[in-house]
C-alpha cells in the first residue's frame, strides 16, 4: 500500500502534533483494483516517537469510506507500527520479529490483538514524490477485539490480580516472561488492556508492544530499571503466582503449543534463517525452564521480583 500526506511535517514535529494531519492510504486486493481512501494521521507512541525517524502512526478512517468498500465502519481507527529507524540495518528484521510475536500470542489466547503485516510506500504529498518504503504492521482496533470476543473494555488503573480470569492471567504473564517482556504493568496499565465478558465479573488481560522484549532484542530497548536486569534478554515473571496445580496448568499450555510455536517461527521466511533459529533457541530456553523437575511454582518463584 501506499501512504500519502505531509511527512515533512509529521515527522518533523512528532513530539507536538495532537491533530490528525489529512492524507490518503491506496491499496490493491487481489483482482488488481486499486482503492484510495481518505484519512487523518498523527504521531503515537511515548518512547517510539521520541527515538523513531518514522514513528507509529495512529490512522484515522472515514466512516462512510469503509462502509462503501463494504466494512461496518463502526472501528475506524488502526494503529501502525512502522520500520522507527531509516538507517537501522536491525529495522526490518525487529518490525517483523515484532509482528511475529503477535501472532505467537494468537496461537496462546482468543483474548490477543490481531496483526496485519503490510509493505508500505511513503508519499509527501506537497511534491507527490515517494520518500522510502519500508515494512509496518497494524494492530486491530481494542474495541473491535472486545466486540469479536463480546466484551467490553475495562480502563480502571489500580487492578490487582485476583480480580482477573486466573488461567487466561497465567498464560499471559508466561507469555510475557516467555518472550522476556518486563515492560508491562498491571498496576497503571502499561502495554496491557482489560476485558470484561458478560455475566463474568473476573477480568482479561491482553498485551500490546514487544520491542522492547529479549525475542525482539531491538537495538533501543533497555532493560526496565525498575528491576535488576542486565539484559532485555533476561527473564522475569511478573504475574500472580497462584496454586501449584493452576500454576502447571498454564505450564503445560505452553508446553502443548511448544510444536506448532516453534514451527510459526520457522516457516516464517520473510525473516533470514539466522534470524528465525535465534528466536527458536531463544524460544527453547523458556520451554527448559518448563521442563525442569522442580515444582513450577519454585522455578517462577526465582523469576519474580525480589522484594
Amino acid at each position: 500500500m501506499s501512504i500519502e500526506a505531509n511527512f515533512d511535517s509529521l515527522f518533523t514535529h512528532k513530539n507536538k502534533i495532537g491533530k490528525y494531519l489529512s492524507g490518503k492510504v491506496s491499496f490493491t486486493n487481489e483482482q488488481d483494483e486499486t482503492t484510495t481512501l481518505k484519512i487523518g494521521l498523527k504521531p503515537r507512541g511515548k518512547y517510539r516517537r521520541k527515538i523513531c525517524d518514522v514513528p507509529p502512526i495512529r490512522m484515522k478512517f472515514k466512516k462512510k469510506s469503509l462502509k462503501k468498500i463494504g466494512l461496518t465502519g463502526k472501528f475506524n481507527t488502526l494503529k501502525l507500527v512502522t520500520h522507527c529507524r531509516q538507517k537501522d540495518k536491525e529495522a526490518k528484521s525487529n518490525i517483523l520479529k515484532e509482528y511475529l510475536t503477535y501472532q505467537i500470542y494468537n496461537l496462546h489466547s482468543k483474548y490477543s490483538l490481531r496483526a496485519q503485516l503490510v509493505k508500505i510506500t511513503y508519499i509527501q504529498s506537497t511534491t507527490q514524490k515517494k520518500m522510502f518504503s519500508g515494512y509496518g504492521f497494524f494492530i486491530e482496533n481494542e474495541d473491535e477485539l472486545a466486540h469479536r470476543v463480546d466484551a467490553t473494555i475495562v480502563k480502571q488503573m489500580g487492578i490487582q490480580f485476583d480480580s482477573l480470569v486466573p488461567f487466561e492471567n497465567n498464560v499471559h504473564a508466561l507469555f510475557q516472561c516467555m518472550i522476556g517482556n518486563s515492560d508491562w504493568s498491571l498496576l497503571n496499565l502499561r502495554n496491557i488492556k482489560l476485558l470484561k465478558l458478560k455475566n463474568n465479573e473476573q477480568l482479561y488481560i491482553f498485551p500490546y508492544d514487544f520491542d522492547f522484549s529479549g525475542l525482539v532484542n531491538a537495538a533501543y530497548a533497555v532493560p526496565n530499571p525498575d528491576f535488576n536486569l542486565e539484559s532485555t534478554q533476561d527473564r522475569i515473571f511478573l504475574g500472580k503466582i497462584y496454586s501449584e496445580e493452576e500454576m502447571q496448568k498454564a505450564a503445560n499450555h505452553f508446553l502443548n503449543q511448544k510444536e506448532v510455536t516453534l514451527q510459526l517461527c520457522k516457516d516464517f521466511k520473510m525473516l533470514p534463517k539466522w534470524r528465525r533459529k535465534e528466536m527458536t533457541k531463544y524460544l527453547n530456553s523458556f520451554y527448559k525452564l518448563l521442563n525442569r523437575k522442580k515444582p513450577i511454582c519454585e522455578k517462577l518463584l526465582k523469576l519474580s521480583p525480589k522484594k
